[in-house]
């Protein structure tokens, strides 16, 4: 339903991407923990 395109700075960045694709999901496919970015830093 919704599409992200983005690029990760380095393997840290990957890992956070990673722990968020692997949090359990309930009903509706979406996380049984809500999830939420506190900061992020946009560059380009």
């Amino acid at each position: 339903k919704h599409s992200i395109f983005g690029e990760v700075k380095d393997a840290a960045s990957q890992g956070v991407v990673d722990a968020i694709g692997e949090v359990a999901t309930g009903s509706q496919d979406r996380p049984a923990t809500p999830i939420s970015i506190k900061s992020i830093t946009v560059t380009e």
